[in-house]
């Protein structure tokens, strides 16, 4: 909601809350349905709500079947975007 707001005041079109927020749980809701359906072979999920020219962090990665949390804080975050 952050980063709408901040389009919003530099008078750029925002979205409605609501359709934000739907926006978010089908995107997480999808991603979590294609890792568990094996529809990569590798992925990574970035948190990319950084500050500019700072590095992104890197939550959530499965590589070779191994699936490793790598922030859990940002990926507890994630999933609770697909339980709303």
């Amino acid at each position: 909601m952050r980063r709408n707001a901040v389009r919003i005041a530099k008078g750029s079109h925002g979205s409605a809350e609501p359709a934000v927020r739907a926006k978010h749980k089908a995107v997480s809701q999808d991603f979590l349905k294609a890792v568990d359906k094996g529809a990569f072979d590798d992925v990574r999920l970035w948190d990319n709500q950084t500050p500019f020219g700072e590095d992104m962090t890197l939550v959530f990665e499965m590589e070779d079947g191994v699936k490793t949390i790598h922030n859990r804080e940002l990926w507890e975050q994630f999933l609770a975007k697909a339980a709303e």
